[in-house]
């Protein structure tokens, strides 16, 4: 998600929260879950600015704190998306 944030803006722009909307929601519906407080240690660790990451985290709430799976607008998208991420995790 860093490598497709500006993380020069001090607040995060639509289109990067769209983004990260979009990510949560694959993983949530991918049945992972993680703490909004995991997301925001994250985000300040990869130097991401506060009210940023503080939006981040409220983003990573609603996501994560949803008690169904979320609809994805392109499941074929987010499959192959997933797909790459898990390819990409060292075993």
């Amino acid at each position: 998600m860093t490598a497709a944030v500006n993380l020069a803006n001090i607040t995060m722009h639509t289109t990067n929260e769209d983004y990260a909307k979009r990510i949560f929601r694959i993983l949530r519906a991918h049945n992972h879950m993680e703490p909004a407080e995991h997301i925001k240690l994250w985000a300040i660790s990869s130097g991401w600015l506060p009210k940023t990451t503080a939006r981040l985290e409220v983003l990573a709430e609603k996501a994560f704190g949803l008690s169904a799976k979320p609809k994805l607008n392109n499941p074929e998208h987010a499959a192959q998306l997933y797909k790459r991420w898990i390819d990409m995790t060292p075993s």
